[in-house]
């Protein structure tokens, strides 16, 4: 659980890294066990996998925005 973090479940850590995406957000989608959930297929799983299309600047913005939320 990160320090700032309320909600200790995947989907409350999901809810603060997509928070913690710059506006305007960049193209992002939600891959790897979550994902799957939508499609029926339960895994259990411990993380959470996002594809992002970032340049340098945005990906250095948001590792400093987790950072700062206290994800390593």
């Amino acid at each position: 659980m990160t320090p700032q973090q309320s909600d200790p479940t995947i989907f409350g850590s999901l809810k603060l890294l997509l928070e913690a995406l710059p506006d305007p957000a960049p193209d992002y989608c939600l891959i790897g066990g979550l994902a799957l959930g939508a499609w029926g297929q339960v895994r259990a799983m411990q993380d959470i996998d996002l594809l992002m299309m970032l340049d340098d600047t945005q990906r250095t913005r948001l590792l400093g925005v987790l950072n700062h939320l206290g994800y390593s």
